[in-house]
């Protein structure tokens, strides 16, 4: 389970966001019923408006609405919602917008976590699919017969030569579920190289030459002597996947070629900042933010001792 940790993290991070950062309430108890925002729209109809329309928890008249009702509402009352009220975008810091917003009129610290903790969680979930992926291919190539390996070899390759940009590019346009299946299907190779090396390595040891000769099964052999030194060989290697998926994806929003376009970035933020030079407020949030998460990926995926 400790090995999952970075991942767990990020996934409670993200699906505990939305209670924390959040222009909507909550929830909300009117006339004897319960109601959740943060997981379904509700229509102004739904409180006893006139109206079949969306309602909008910030305009009086929804104020209105739910005056006699008991309302839950997040601890930072910004979330992802533009504030239409405003008379400008890119407002300058205020006791309301502790650092401004940005050119939709979005609250940027609201916008800067969703972003750093949206993206922390994809880049997090695509480390972990291609290292637990391609380190079972390697190790399982390694521990069957030559021609196993051979043809493991040569599918690597074909793999390899696939590179992620063009995946991306491709899924563009399709579902992201087409994107994680390309993803899973080109991008194991560096970790299987890695788990293959250790593999051959431990199988020249003495002790485990032993093992096999005393008749015990290759699968018994990968659980006692091979498998926790090929996981911290590729422990050591997972800051610097993480690093490459989160700069990648940002660098992907920042050319427009976001594959997450309803989800915040600080690629859009950063292009935002190129378009409004005296923004400065922008660059200075987004350098800070790819310095966090610098720092995070240090002490969550850091290197580990492997003896």
């Amino acid at each position: 389970m400790r090995y999952f940790k970075p991942l767990i993290i990020s996934c409670f991070s993200f699906v505990i966001l939305p209670f924390l950062f959040n222009a909507d309430p909550i929830a909300i108890y009117h006339n004897n019923t319960w109601y959740f925002p943060v997981y379904k729209d509700y229509f102004e109809s739904d409180y006893g408006g006139d109206l079949h329309v969306l309602i909008d928890y910030q305009s009086t008249y929804g104020q209105n609405l739910l005056k006699n009702s008991y309302t839950i509402s997040a601890p930072y009352k910004h979330g992802l919602k533009p504030d239409y009220t405003m008379p400008h975008n890119l407002a300058n810091p205020s006791k309301k917008y502790f650092l401004g917003t940005n050119s939709f009129g979005q609250d940027i610290v609201a916008y800067i976590i969703h972003a750093i903790v949206f993206h922390i969680f994809i880049a997090v979930s695509l480390t972990y699919i291609s290292a637990i992926i391609g380190a079972s291919i390697g190790c399982f190539i390694a521990l069957s017969s030559r021609n196993v390996d051979i043809c493991g070899q040569w599918v690597k390759e074909v793999c390899k030569s696939i590179p992620l940009i063009l995946v991306i590019t491709i899924t563009q346009t399709m579902p992201i579920p087409y994107f994680f299946i390309l993803f899973i299907l080109t991008q194991w190779t560096r970790y299987a190289t890695y788990a293959r090396t250790q593999t051959y390595q431990l199988l020249a040891q003495p002790f485990i030459q032993d093992a096999q000769q005393q008749g015990f099964s290759q699968w018994w052999i990968m659980k006692q002597y091979i498998r926790v030194p090929v996981i911290k060989r590729i422990q050591n290697q997972l800051m610097h996947s993480f690093i490459g998926y989160f700069t990648l994806l940002q660098s992907l929003a920042y050319f427009g070629l976001n594959i997450f376009p309803d989800h915040p970035s600080l690629g859009v933020l950063i292009q935002q900042a190129q378009q409004h030079p005296n923004a400065i407020m922008l660059l200075m949030v987004c350098a800070a933010g790819f310095v966090m998460v610098g720092i995070l990926a240090f002490v969550f995926l850091g290197p580990v001792k492997t003896t």
